[in-house]
């Protein structure tokens, strides 16, 4: 089983705490088209910018990764 960034989970954890993609684009000092491609799925963040969205939306980093379940061989 290994953990996989989810861009679902990003939205949730914004969303939750009403932060729109310009204002986390403003408190990471990123361009708000790359908050919306890690919002839209295209691409995952790298582990600093994860970071660095974790802290700026007050949460830990398990909130934006769900498990990925691998089929155990037949």
């Amino acid at each position: 089983m290994g953990t996989k960034f989810s861009a679902d989970a990003l939205r949730v954890a914004m969303a939750r705490r009403a932060v729109t993609d310009a204002e986390l684009a403003r408190l990471m000092g990123v361009r708000r088209q790359r908050v919306k491609e890690w919002t839209g799925g295209s691409h995952a963040p790298s582990a600093d910018a994860l970071a660095r969205i974790a802290d700026a939306l007050k949460c830990g980093l398990e909130e934006f990764y769900i498990r990925e379940i691998t089929k155990c061989p037949a």
